[in-house]
């Protein structure tokens, strides 16, 4: 099968585009050209409007591009057209345009935030699920709006996960037992150190590349306090519906009882098979035994089916006692 991307309408799509481009940068070469109103107001329009109705018309209506494809192209237009036309009338034309799509995406955003904000509150999903159905409402690719939902979801870690959270009694958490958070800092501590010395020795031969390193290098330092504090917040959750799990950013699953055939105590990872998810962190010391495949997120919108999850958690027996109780019936039964 064709590669989306390489699909002959989004090639065709993307020619209509640089044609519109080539075209409008040769219009403004011209002095003349560039210096009239009229002209300025049309490669405005062109850029944004026309630019983006190309697009729809022969890629995005036929459904081998998103609909989120429209609103990106029409923001590279305004962008271009505001650079290459700041100081002409045609600026008001583009400024006027952005602004009416500004509030449209404003407006967009407080509607998802709604939608997140109610799918966690009632528990039909994690964060990090609720921000991928959230961004997957736009139309996006659902890999890159898996990948924008991790990276905003770290990024909010980051900023706002720093206080423990609150924990009842069927919470359990993941990370304590094998000190993850010890080499999180470890390793945040020594990108650190080394992005400083690289930078020192790179900046006077190089100070664009030393920049860039280090700019790379920071990203990859609150990637993982991002990521230890995602930890920190997850773990595993005796529901009243079933057993869910959120691995940080990295595993989540949501099983109902009538899924889960059992659970086994381990000295590690199970062997690799098709039908195993290996969700644990330094080594498994519970395997989650299920009934029937089930379906399970994994980091950057990787998908699989599971039939055993092995895991870490800090308290085995505490959630071998939790899930056992249910399968003998001595815990409330699954809601109808």
């Amino acid at each position: 099968m064709t590669p989306r991307l390489l699909h002959p309408r989004v090639l065709a799509a993307g020619a209509a585009l640089a044609a519109v481009y080539a075209t409008c940068f040769a219009i403004l070469a011209s002095p003349q050209l560039a210096a009239s109103p009229a002209v300025g107001a049309g490669v405005a329009l062109d850029l944004t409007v026309t630019a983006a109705a190309l697009v729809y018309l022969i890629a995005v209506r036929s459904q081998h591009l998103p609909p989120a494809a429209v609103g990106l192209v029409a923001i590279g237009g305004m962008i271009v057209a505001h650079r290459q036309l700041a100081g002409t009338p045609a600026t008001s034309v583009v400024l006027a345009i952005g602004g009416a799509f500004e509030i449209g995406v404003v407006t967009l955003a407080a509607v998802g935030l709604w939608h997140i904000r109610r799918d966690i509150a009632s528990g039909r999903a994690s964060p990090l699920d609720a921000l991928e159905a959230a961004l997957g409402r736009a139309g996006l690719p659902r890999r890159l709006t898996a990948f924008v939902a991790t990276e905003l979801a770290l990024l909010g870690h980051v900023l706002l996960g720093w206080r423990a959270p609150r924990r009842g009694a069927g919470d359990f958490t993941v990370h304590v037992e094998k000190g993850w958070l010890l080499y999180a800092g470890t390793f945040a501590a020594l990108a650190a150190v080394e992005t400083v010395g690289l930078h020192v020795v790179v900046h006077p031969h190089a100070p664009v590349l030393a920049w860039v390193l280090t700019a790379l290098s920071l990203y990859g330092v609150l990637w993982i306090v991002g990521d230890a504090l995602a930890l920190r917040r997850g773990g595993v959750r005796i529901a009243d519906d079933g057993l869910r799990i959120e691995i940080g950013v990295r595993w989540r699953a949501r099983l109902r009882w009538s899924q889960i055939a059992g659970v086994e105590r381990v000295a590690g990872a199970p062997a690799a098979a098709p039908d195993v998810v290996d969700a644990s962190l330094l080594g498994a010391n519970l395997v989650i035994q299920l009934s029937s495949p089930a379906p399970v997120a994994g980091p950057l919108g990787r998908r699989r089916s599971a039939s055993r999850i092995a895991l870490t958690v800090d308290d085995v027996d505490g959630v071998v006692a939790a899930v056992t109780a249910r399968a003998r019936g001595t815990a409330p039964p699954d809601p109808p």
